[in-house]
């Protein structure tokens, strides 16, 4: 988990790393009800538009791999619930920038 958060999205990348892409994209995901199948095709739009070497999450089954460290429930709901307590914390402890 810790290395997610200090590892970048990509050589060079400066403002992102693994977690917080993960993290932002899963509050759109959360604030707007999206789908587990909904959150895939923004990571499947976003990861066209990235360098081709980048280390975001191809989708959210392997987001859950990023999760699971944290203690949190391994379905999306229980996620959902439980991203605004523990992660939230940890992004904001690891990067107060966001």
């Amino acid at each position: 988990m810790l290395k997610d958060s200090d590892e970048p999205l990509w050589d060079g990348c400066t403002n992102h790393s693994k977690l917080s892409a993960v993290a932002q994209v899963f509050t759109i995901k959360s604030d707007h009800g999206l789908s587990e199948v909904g959150y895939d095709k923004i990571i499947e739009w976003a990861r066209s538009i990235l360098p081709e070497r980048n280390r975001l999450k191809k989708n959210f089954y392997a987001t859950k791999s990023i999760m699971k460290p944290l203690g949190l429930g391994s379905t999306s709901s229980e996620l959902e619930v439980d991203y605004y307590g523990r992660l939230e914390e940890f992004v904001e402890l690891q990067h107060p920038f966001l």
